[in-house]
């Protein structure tokens, strides 16, 4: 899946961030929370996942795994509104999150919504897809959790050929659209995958965050290259250490 990464992805198109990651409370030790100030969204994500955001710089090791660099990837993010991009090393799947300004004045955030106006909508979304040769609507429907409601789809996609099982969360919060999105190598979401998705979804809060200047790719660079460098430091003064104790001992 190297260098397809972004071959099948599907959304409504979102803007630029900029995001902080800061560590999980202590009773969910598995998890990092991101905290994205250019959409005002806070989410977590296991650790077990890969997970990159605008402010990627070159010296993240996850960047070998997708046989990109951080130039590439940052293009790549703005251009198709993503602002967090996460997957396992085995790239059998990712997970993409989008967010673009809604264009309406008189949008409302789908919490405030009922069910049955949603009916329509949804009724739409399904005529859409029955346009698409490429994409198979394969179920719909609306989910709701303790933040807002969500419009879910899982398709199947053919697209240019590469086969992939999509399935989308949709929401709007506070002037935006938000769409939370995973998608595979050719594998059918089954329960696991799903678990993950949604609790990512779960985890996500729509509420206003200050930006900070850990969101910069130059801190993130810097910070790398700093980090490195004590590491390097350590490690030779501690075989330094070893050898000059090795030799008082021979004497």
């Amino acid at each position: 899946m190297k260098k397809k990464i972004f071959a099948i992805f599907v959304a409504s198109l979102l803007t630029m961030t900029t995001i902080i990651p800061v560590a999980a409370q202590e009773n969910a030790p598995t998890e990092t929370e991101y905290k994205i100030s250019a959409i005002d969204l806070t989410l977590s994500v296991t650790d077990e996942l890969n997970v990159l955001t605008r402010n990627v710089s070159n010296g993240n090791p996850a960047l070998d795994i997708l046989d990109a660099d951080a130039v590439e990837l940052q293009n790549s993010y703005l251009q198709n509104h993503i602002y967090l991009n996460a997957f396992p090393d085995n790239l059998s799947y990712e997970i993409l999150i989008t967010s673009t300004d809604v264009h309406n004045s008189d949008a409302k955030n789908f919490s405030e919504l009922s069910e049955e106006d949603f009916t329509d909508y949804m009724a739409t979304v399904t005529a859409e897809y029955e346009k698409i040769e490429s994409e198979e609507l394969i179920s719909i429907n609306l989910y709701e959790n303790g933040t807002t409601k969500y419009v879910c789809t899982y398709t199947h996609s053919t697209l240019n050929d590469v086969s992939s099982y999509v399935i989308k969360y949709y929401t709007v919060m506070n002037g935006r659209n938000y769409n939370y999105i995973m998608q595979t190598d050719d594998l059918e979401i089954d329960d696991t995958l799903s678990f993950i998705m949604q609790n990512i979804v779960d985890s996500a809060q729509y509420t206003e965050v200050e930006s900070s200047i850990t969101e910069s790719g130059l801190f993130m660079e810097l910070y790398e290259t700093f980090i490195g460098f004590g590491l390097t430091v350590i490690v030779l003064g501690g075989i330094l250490f070893m050898l000059t104790r090795t030799g008082k001992k021979a004497k």
